[in-house]
């Protein structure tokens, strides 16, 4: 269905028992809610209760005999009624029937749970000894104003100007012999952490988590581990937290700024994306901070596959 919208959040997304909270003075004041019929008013209601309790959370199927059975309504009162009924939703790519006002529900518990796992995961790092806020070694634990972890010696980062293209690998394994093996990149626990700290972004299945993107993780961990000098997994996993939430305050990376063109989607940066070389470094120089993030990246794709 290329002429469909995309769905708004990833197709698992459930409430999980979040209540639903209707803006009572909003519905009043809409359209759909002034032309109704009184007495179809409440299955206005009725349907987005319905919709909320659905996977994805906020959808309904698009199917009307599904519709009706859901909200035990007769068919001949829905049929009659259907244009008001159904007013405001509309047909995404996944063959489900989204509404605006229930997006913007979800989203907001999509965020808020985000931000809750942060601060549990804070705390239990806390508890396990860990200082959430820096790493071992206080002169590379310092952040920028814009949240970006900065390096205490930028020159100390290797030139990759006027140098052959070096293999992904091969580049990690250079810069590990100037110090001791750094931990193995836990691929699985940064997919996890990226769904976690980002999950209105793309999200990648580990089972499709190799190859050159798989390559390129690896190697950015390793390099990064080398320079900060990382003795363990979990001083690794709270720089990338860092790192995604410093992603998740740009306005650009995280498709809050509108296309070129109407037919065009904003932007939004996957992970695969990000550990690009090239991408990755940009990045971290701050290109995409509040202050630049309308310029566009040079590889920004229309669309990448999981």
């Amino acid at each position: 269905m290329p002429d469909l919208l995309p769905p708004p959040y990833p197709a698992d997304t459930s409430a999980k028992g979040w209540r639903f909270e209707l803006d009572h003075e909003k519905i009043r004041k809409s359209d759909t809610w002034a032309l109704a019929p009184r007495d179809v008013r409440p299955w206005l209601l009725m349907l987005w209760m319905v919709a909320w309790e659905q996977v994805p959370c906020g959808s309904l199927p698009n199917n009307d005999a599904l519709i009706i059975a859901r909200l035990e309504i007769t068919p001949k009162v829905f049929t009659k009624n259907r244009a008001v009924i159904l007013s405001g939703w509309y047909l995404a790519s996944d063959d489900r029937l989204y509404h605006e006002t229930i997006t913007v529900r979800v989203t907001e518990m999509l965020k808020k749970r985000a931000a809750d796992a942060v601060r549990s995961a804070n705390r239990r790092a806390r508890a396990a000894g860990f200082d959430t806020d820096h790493d071992d070694d206080p002169r590379e634990s310092r952040v920028t104003d814009g949240g970006l972890p900065s390096e205490t010696d930028p020159s100390s980062v290797p030139s990759t100007k006027h140098q052959a293209p070096m293999h992904e690998e091969a580049k990690a394994s250079s810069l590990s012999s100037a110090a001791p093996t750094p931990p193995d990149c836990p691929h699985q626990r940064i997919l996890e952490l990226w769904a976690e700290v980002l999950p209105l972004h793309m999200q990648h299945l580990p089972s499709t988590w190799r190859g050159t993107k798989a390559d390129a993780l690896r190697a950015r961990w390793r390099e990064t581990a080398v320079k900060r000098r990382w003795k363990t997994e979990e001083q690794g996993l709270r720089f990338f937290r860092r790192f995604f939430m410093y992603i998740g305050l740009s306005r650009f990376l995280s498709g809050r700024v509108p296309a070129k063109s109407a037919d065009a989607t904003p932007f939004m940066a996957t992970l695969e994306w990000v550990v690009k070389q090239s991408n990755w470094d940009k990045i971290r120089n701050g290109n995409y901070n509040q202050a630049d993030d309308e310029q566009l990246p040079e590889e920004a794709p229309s669309e990448v596959a999981a």
